[in-house]
């Protein structure tokens, strides 16, 4: 299985991140929005890819899965949109399909939330707790 990169442009801020962090894939326009090249990753870039994904703060970058060569059937057995080259009207999947994909990217989407509340607490220990009393910082007490 081939993985590409997938971009959900209603979600994409501009930020600009996957654009730094995976130049080899995302370029950026005028306006710092990602162009992003949805051909299969070779195995050398896919590590940075994740990184680029999960350093998203909108979460509209998205590492998937899919088939090496297009319209291949998906690995329940599912036709793909667009299999049988009528533009994928009639080939839609079905609603169980569509079901199944829609709870495997909310679990994706989990996991990089998590990941993300993950590095904040380790951001947050490293800066150390915040002083908010003047006597904290050497001041005297009122």
């Amino acid at each position: 299985m081939s993985q590409r990169l997938r971009l959900n442009p209603i979600a994409c801020e501009a930020h600009g991140m996957c654009g730094e962090l995976l130049p080899e894939r995302v370029t950026l326009d005028e306006w710092g929005y990602p162009i992003v090249d949805e051909r299969p990753l070779d195995a050398s870039l896919i590590e940075n890819a994740r990184r680029a994904a999960a350093a998203c703060p909108t979460f509209a970058l998205l590492l998937e899965r899919g088939p090496t060569r297009r319209g291949a059937a998906a690995p329940c057995g599912c036709p793909r949109p667009g299999a049988s080259g009528t533009g994928g009207r009639e080939a839609a999947l079905p609603n169980r399909s569509s079901a199944l994909l829609a709870v495997a990217e909310q679990v994706h989407v989990d996991q990089q939330r998590a990941a993300r509340d993950d590095l904040q607490q380790l951001a947050g220990a490293w800066r150390g707790p915040a002083r908010a009393d003047s006597t904290a910082l050497g001041g005297a007490a009122r």
